[in-house]
């Protein structure tokens, strides 16, 4: 579907807009916590 999205074959409303976002931002606020967490845990480690 992203591919479909991407090239242009269709084009969703305001509202799948506004998903893809949020989800994107979700996506990278849960990998900047994973990265924090593993930080700590090599800094305990040592």
């Amino acid at each position: 579907m992203k591919t479909r999205v991407v090239s242009g074959w269709v084009e969703p409303p305001g509202l799948g807009y506004a998903f893809v976002i949020f989800q994107a931002y979700g996506v990278a606020m849960f990998a900047a916590l994973e990265y924090l967490g593993l930080r700590k845990s090599a800094i305990a480690a040592v």
